[in-house]
C-alpha cells in the first residue's frame, strides 16, 4: 500500500469480479486491482487495471503509480512512454501513473526484453523518479549507459532469472537507471539521498562480490561455498547505478527478506536463518584498506569443507580486497619451492609465512605450514599492499583429510586416475581389481618430515599415521577395505598433496546406479564420503 495526505492506496491481484466505483479505469484485461481509501477506511475509489499488480505507490500531489507483470500485449501504454512496444516473451513487467481518482492513464511503459519479464516493488525519490526492481530472463534487458552491472551473469534460459533495477524519468519517457543485479531480488528501498538498497538471493550464482571491509567477506553456506544452497547477500548503489558503494553477505542469513534504510544509510534485513533474527548491516566501507578475515571464511579446499587445518593441509581462504582482480597463479622461486608471497600478498600462520598456490581478489589458496605439527590451535592474518587483516584463531588436529573433486567434468567424482592413466568419470569407469590412484591432502606430518612448498619429484615421503579407503556401492553399505599399494606425496604437485593408490575391490555394481561410494580414513579422522564411477 502508499498514501498522501488524504488517501491509502492499496494494490493486488483478482482472478474474478471486482466492483468498480463510477467513473474509474476498468480495464478489460484487468487482474489488477487498485483501492483509494480515505482515513476512516470507506472507499474513495476502486478500479481495475491490466495485468497483475505488484507495487503501489503514491506522490505528494495525488498521483499514483503501480507496477506488475502483464501476459501478453493488455498494458494501454502511452505514446511517448520508455517501452511503447511489448518486447516479447510469455510476459512483461509494466510501470503505469494514473490520476488520484483511478480514473485517467497518465502515463504507462513496458519494462523489459525479449525474453520473460517480471515486475516487482515500486517506490519514488525525492525527485519523482519512479523506481522499480524485478527479474528478468531477457539477456537483451535494455541497460542505461554507464551502468555498473551492464551483462547478466551467464546466458538465461526460460528457468534462470535475474534481478534488474529500473528508475524512471518523473513523465515516463526515459529510464535514468536500467541495469542487471547480481542476484535474484527479493527487496529494496531507497536512502535519503537517492542510494538503491537491495536485498538479493541466489547470490552465489551470480557475479555478486563483497566490498573490502564488509561484514561478511564471503559466502556464508553451511558447505562453505561449496553447496549452491539459496544465498543472499545485500548492496548499495549510488542514485545513477554506476558505483557500488558497498556490498555483503548475509550471515547466517539463507533466504533474502524485504530491506528498509535507517537514518545513516545502513540496510536493515531480515530474513530465514540459522539464527533467526533481524540482521543490521552497518559501516561497510569499500575504501582501500586492509581485508577483513573472518574464521568461517577460511575452510579446507574440498569437502567436508571444515574450517579445521592440519600439517601440510590445502586450504582456502575466501574475502574480498585480497591481490589482484584477475589472480595470479604460484611460481616456483629461486629454491625451486612454492614461494610466500604472491600478487602483494602473504599469509602468516603462527607468524610463519605459508606456501601461497593462488591468489585473487576474492580467493586465497594455499599450504598449512608443517609446523602446526602437534598445535592444536593457528594464529592467521594477511598481508596486502592495503595493510595487515585482523587475526583469527582456528583448530587444528593431527589430520582433516580431503578428497580433491574433478573440477573440470563438473560432477561430484573425486579427482581419480584410473589404471591406465584416463580421468575417471562415469563415461570412463574403473573395473574391479583395477589399481586407481586418487588425489587427497590433509594427511598431517610426514616421514621424512615435510617441507613447506616444496615440489617433490618422487614419493619418498609418507604419511606418518596410517591411511585407508573404504569402498561400497551406490548403496554406501557396507564399506569394503581397499588395498593401497601406495599412499604418499604426489611427484610434480606440492608437498601436502597425496596420492593414494588403491585397488577397487570386488563389489555389486548394478546398472543403474554405476558408481561407489568411499571415505578415506587417516589416523582417526574420516574424510567426506566421495564417489568413485565403476563399471556395472
Amino acid at each position: 500500500g502508499a498514501g498522501n495526505s488524504a488517501l491509502v492506496y492499496v494494490a493486488g491481484r483478482t482472478d474474478g469480479d471486482f466492483p468498480v466505483t463510477a467513473g474509474a479505469l476498468d480495464v478489460a484485461t484487468g487482474g489488477c486491482f487498485i483501492k483509494a481509501l480515505r482515513p476512516g477506511g470507506s472507499i474513495q475509489a476502486s478500479a481495475l487495471f491490466a495485468g497483475q499488480c505488484a507495487g503501489v505507490a503514491a506522490d505528494s500531489n495525488g498521483s499514483v503509480y503501480v507496477s506488475g507483470t502483464a501476459l501478453g500485449d493488455v498494458v494501454p501504454v502511452t505514446p511517448g512512454a520508455w517501452q511503447t512496444t511489448y518486447g516479447g516473451g510469455a510476459y512483461d513487467a509494466f510501470i503505469a501513473k494514473l490520476d488520484g481518482g483511478l480514473s485517467r492513464v497518465i502515463w504507462a511503459t513496458w519494462v523489459g526484453g525479449s525474453g520473460h519479464d517480471l515486475g516487482g516493488g515500486i517506490q519514488l525519490d525525492s525527485g519523482g523518479n519512479v523506481w522499480m526492481a524485478g527479474i528478468t530472463g531477457s539477456p537483451d534487458f535494455p541497460v542505461t549507459a554507464g551502468a555498473l552491472y551492464s551483462t547478466p551473469a551467464a546466458t538465461l534460459p526460460d528457468d534462470h532469472f535475474t534481478g534488474y533495477i529500473v528508475r524512471i524519468a518523473p513523465d515516463g519517457s526515459r529510464a535514468l537507471v536500467s541495469e542487471f543485479l547480481p542476484g535474484q531480488i527479493s527487496g529494496f528501498t531507497l536512502d535519503s539521498g537517492g542510494n538503491l538498497l537491495a536485498s538479493l538471493s541466489s547470490a552465489s550464482y551470480y557475479p555478486f562480490a563483497a566490498t573490502p571491509g564488509s561484514t561478511w567477506p564471503c559466502f556464508q553456506d553451511p558447505d562453505h561455498q561449496a553447496s549452491g544452497d539459496l544465498d543472499s547477500g545485500l548492496l548499495k548503489l549510488d542514485s545513477g547505478g554506476t558505483r557500488l558503494l558497498w556490498s555483503t553477505w548475509s550471515g547466517a542469513s539463507l533466504l533474502a527478506g524485504p530491506v528498509a534504510a535507517d537514518a545513516g544509510g545502513n540496510a536493515v534485513t531480515a530474513g530465514q536463518s540459522f539464527s533467526p533474527g533481524t540482521i543490521v548491516i552497518a559501516n561497510v566501507s569499500t575504501q582501500p584498506g586492509p581485508p577483513r578475515l573472518v574464521a568461517s571464511c577460511v575452510v579446507q579446499s574440498a569437502p567436508p569443507y571444515s574450517s579445521q587445518l592440519a600439517p601440510g593441509l590445502i586450504f582456502s581462504i575466501w574475502g574480498a580486497g585480497f591481490g589482484p582482480a584477475q589472480g595470479a597463479v604460484a611460481q616456483l622461486n629461486a629454491d625451486g619451492k612454492i614461494g610466500t608471497e604472491l600478487g602483494g600478498v602473504q599469509v602468516l600462520i603462527e607468524d610463519m609465512p605459508a606456501p601461497l598456490l593462488y591468489v585473487s581478489a576474492q580467493q586465497i589458496n594455499l599450504v598449512a605450514p608443517y609446523m602446526l605439527n602437534g598445535r592444536v590451535a593457528a594464529h592467521i592474518h594477511i598481508v596486502t599492499a592495503n595493510g595487515t587483516s585482523n587475526e583469527v584463531v582456528l583448530p587444528v588436529a593431527a589430520a582433516a583429510p580431503e578428497v580433491f573433486e574433478d573440477v573440470f567434468s563438473g560432477t561430484p567424482y573425486a579427482a581419480i586416475l584410473n589404471q591406465d592413466g584416463t580421468v575417471n568419470s562415469p563415461n570412463n569407469p574403473a573395473h574391479a581389481g583395477d589399481i586407481v590412484a586418487m588425489f587427497v591432502s590433509g594427511a598431517g606430518q610426514m616421514m621424512p618430515a615435510g617441507q613447506d612448498g616444496d615440489v617433490p619429484l618422487t614419493g619418498e615421503r609418507k604419511p606418518v599415521l596410517p591411511v585407508a579407503v573404504q569402498i561400497a556401492n551406490s548403496g554406501g553399505y557396507p564399506l569394503v577395505p581397499a588395498e593401497i599399494t601406495y599412499a604418499g606425496e604426489a611427484p610434480g604437485l606440492v608437498s601436502g598433496a597425496l596420492q593414494v593408490n588403491f585397488q577397487i575391490p570386488d563389489l555389486y555394481i548394478g546398472p543403474y546406479a554405476p558408481y561407489g561410494r568411499g571415505v578415506l580414513k587417516v589416523g582417526d579422522w574420516i574424510s567426506s564420503e566421495f564417489l568413485i564411477a565403476l563399471h556395472s
